[in-house]
């Protein structure tokens, strides 16, 4: 592959031999590819099948991986980044071939350089102190969340996000298995900041409200679950500081503990098998070592 530059301009299209793209603004020329095989091997199937479930779940996170990756630009180059991380990072669960359901679990959503001392994994209580009923976002609750996360510094966000399974489910191998949907929810830590309009305060059931609808679970601001959801449900949440002009991000992995219990052992072999010939003979994508004869 070879990027130039053209005195007819930035061309797109194939010759006998070559094939034109852009990237980026620049000219992209490469071998034309003539002869294309479907996957017949375990390794190629993988790979199909995990650059069809990741496009997937991009399109239901890019409202928040198009921004999230620190020091990458907006846009494009964070759906590289989210690409490249997943793709190289831990498996996925496989989308059948051909579907457009996303099953977005175990997948990078924002990585950077600041710590989450509120992640899902903090065995800190969140203090309420200072919150009271009716009210929103509060100067003591926030002197007080400063002094018990010491990490954490005025004017922070912490965006809350959860992944459920959903009552609406898709049909897979005569199996219902359910489709996922994605929510956030945002705190700054600035009794000023109008993102946190319309946060209202429960004393009652120790919950934030937002102007959306959503609950935030105060004790440990995590989004909870509502009505339609059902597992597998994962929850976290990151943290955007800015500073000089620049925002830095908290790495975060979408995560659910009870993820393979719906998208089993079974699922995952019928999966994979629609991107392979049927010769092939994976058992579990998490299987990759298998010794193929005559290759």
């Amino acid at each position: 592959m070879a990027k130039s530059s053209s005195f007819f301009g930035l061309r797109k299209g194939s010759t006998k031999s070559l094939t034109f793209s852009v990237l980026d603004g620049q000219q992209v020329t490469k071998d034309r590819v003539i002869n294309v095989k479907n996957p017949q091997t375990v390794a190629q199937a993988y790979q199909r099948y995990k650059l069809a479930s990741l496009c997937n779940s991009w399109r239901m996170l890019s409202g928040i991986c198009d921004h999230s990756f620190e020091g990458v630009a907006y846009g494009n180059k964070s759906r590289q980044k989210f690409m490249s991380l997943n793709l190289s990072g831990v498996d996925v669960i496989p989308v059948p071939k051909g579907s457009n359901v996303a099953i977005p679990y175990n997948l990078y959503i924002a990585k950077g350089s600041l710590n989450n001392p509120v992640s899902y994994t903090s065995t800190i209580q969140i203090p309420t102190t200072g919150l009271k009923t009716g009210e929103g976002v509060t100067e003591a609750w926030i002197a007080d969340m400063l002094t018990t996360f010491p990490d954490l510094k005025r004017g922070d966000q912490i965006t809350m996000y959860s992944v459920a399974g959903q009552t609406e489910n898709f049909l897979f191998e005569n199996k219902e298995y359910p489709t996922s949907r994605f929510r956030v929810a945002r705190i700054v830590l600035d009794p000023s900041s109008p993102i946190n309009v319309g946060l209202v305060y429960s004393e009652a059931t120790m919950n934030f409200s937002t102007a959306e609808g959503l609950s935030i679970s105060a004790q440990s601001l995590m989004l909870d679950p509502i009505a339609e959801d059902v597992e597998p449900i994962a929850t976290d949440s990151i943290i955007s500081r800015q500073v000089n002009g620049s925002w830095l991000r908290s790495t975060s992995i979408i995560r659910s503990e009870n993820l393979l219990t719906v998208f089993n052992d079974a699922y995952k072999s019928a999966a994979i098998a629609t991107y392979a010939a049927t010769a092939t003979t994976a058992t579990s994508p998490f299987y990759l070592n298998q010794a193929e004869p005559n290759i």
